[in-house]
């Protein structure tokens, strides 16, 4: 019984090969890779134009961007999501 955390699940191990598989047929690492070119573009794009960008990085999908204050000194707006979270319905 204690050398059962050594093996894993076979349904757990069955659900990420066919995940795994999934990605690979469908050719989604490309897909992922060519929609975050793009949605980086747009980013620099839109940081060209507004002051309160101070940074857009990424790789991927995953992608971060820094809303500043001033774009030399870097400040951070904080507690921007305060002025959001109103908005959402929970």
């Amino acid at each position: 019984m204690l050398q059962n955390w050594k093996c894993g699940n076979p349904v757990s191990c069955a659900a990420g090969k066919a995940v795994l598989e999934t990605i690979e047929r469908e050719n989604l690492q490309q897909n992922c890779s060519l929609v975050g070119d793009y949605l980086l573009k747009g980013l620099n794009n839109l940081q060209d134009k507004y002051e309160c960008i101070g940074d857009v990085r990424g790789y991927g999908l995953m992608v971060g961007i820094d809303l500043v204050k001033n774009r030399e000194k870097k400040n951070q707006i904080l507690n921007l999501h305060l002025k959001f979270t109103k908005y959402q319905k929970i």
